[in-house]
């Protein structure tokens, strides 16, 4: 499944004419189930190793995990905790939902959109795809 929402983000990002090797993706959600702070398995871990193998900058965030956890886990590499959620998608490209934790269904996909992000991959189906549509970003739910 990592490799499919990888293809569907390239697949996105074409639509939008931006290449995958050099865009920012935000990845919200590192755990491996919502709001619980366990890495264990997170499909999320397996997106990143992709998305940084593809040329990609990768920021994440998840309110569960601490910094400090993710930094000694072996799949730190170059991908830094941001907080807050806003802070992780400024200036992103595409955000990859991959835990539905309960902040993310909140989000304002006008605000997102408001700070450059053009596609959005909901890999947990967890947010209004006529939301994300309406503000003008291209969506793509996995499983839908």
């Amino acid at each position: 499944m990592p490799t499919f929402v990888v293809e569907q983000l390239k697949d996105a990002l074409d639509e939008k004419g931006i290449s995958l090797k050099g865009s920012k993706v935000t990845v919200l959600g590192l755990s491996y189930k919502p709001n619980v702070g366990d890495m264990r398995e997170s499909p999320s871990i397996k997106i990143i190793k992709r998305l940084v193998e593809q040329g990609a900058r990768v920021a994440a965030h998840d309110p569960y995990i601490a910094d400090n956890i993710y930094a000694a886990s072996q799949h730190a590499k170059s991908i830094k905790l941001i907080d807050p959620i806003m802070a992780s998608i400024f200036d992103a490209d595409a955000v990859i939902v991959a835990t539905a934790h309960n902040e993310y269904d909140k989000l304002d996909m006008q605000s997102i959109e408001a700070f450059g992000v053009k596609v959005i991959i909901d890999g947990r189906n967890c947010l209004n795809k006529q939301q994300v549509i309406a503000a003008g970003m291209v969506y793509r739910g996995i499983g839908r």
